[in-house]
């Protein structure tokens, strides 16, 4: 059986949640990502971020690969630079303990996400996503706005999924 990493559970740190589709997932793990080295570097650097990504994407046709997360994650770490897994398609499939070599080092990440609706035969987008700290995502996207706010959510007895998602009032960032 496949065990997960404590990281990924709840009583570890991590936490997931279910976005519409993938372009939502890494639209709010962007945020964070922003966010959190932002606030490390200073907000009057953000012009410097820089995002580093593949080069294959639904527009360009070209042989798949799969890089290898663990020396990866170990560069990131070293600069400070967060790491998502966009594994929209095989992410199902490595719920397969034959699979899971293909997410050796997942562990370190700072957010994985794949597409349920590819492999599982959902009737509806369903993008599952799943984040190391959800702490830095809920501060990303979190809408404090009074008639939202309520005893259960503030005394943590429940978690408030509102905050993991993009919404109007989460991408307006103050300068």
């Amino acid at each position: 059986m496949l065990k997960l990493p404590k990281s990924f559970l709840f009583s570890g740190n991590g936490g997931g949640v279910l976005q519409g589709t993938t372009y939502e997932a890494i639209l709010c793990t962007f945020t964070a990502a922003r966010d959190r080295t932002s606030n490390r570097i200073g907000r009057e650097n953000i012009g410097k971020l820089v995002v580093y990504g593949l080069d294959q994407t639904h527009f360009r046709a070209v042989a798949m690969t799969v890089d290898p997360i663990a020396p990866l994650c170990a560069v990131a770490k070293e600069y400070g630079v967060w790491v998502h897994i966009d594994a929209v398609y095989v992410g199902s499939a490595c719920i397969c303990p034959e699979f899971k070599h293909f997410i050796d080092g997942v562990e370190d990440v700072d957010s994985f996400s794949f597409n349920a609706h590819k492999w599982f035969f959902t009737t509806l987008y369903c993008c599952c996503l799943w984040v190391k700290y959800p702490s830095t995502l809920v501060k990303a996207l979190s809408t404090s706005l009074e008639y939202l706010r309520n005893k259960a959510t503030e005394s943590k007895q429940v978690i408030d999924y509102k905050d993991w998602q993009n919404s109007p009032q989460s991408s307006i960032s103050e300068p």
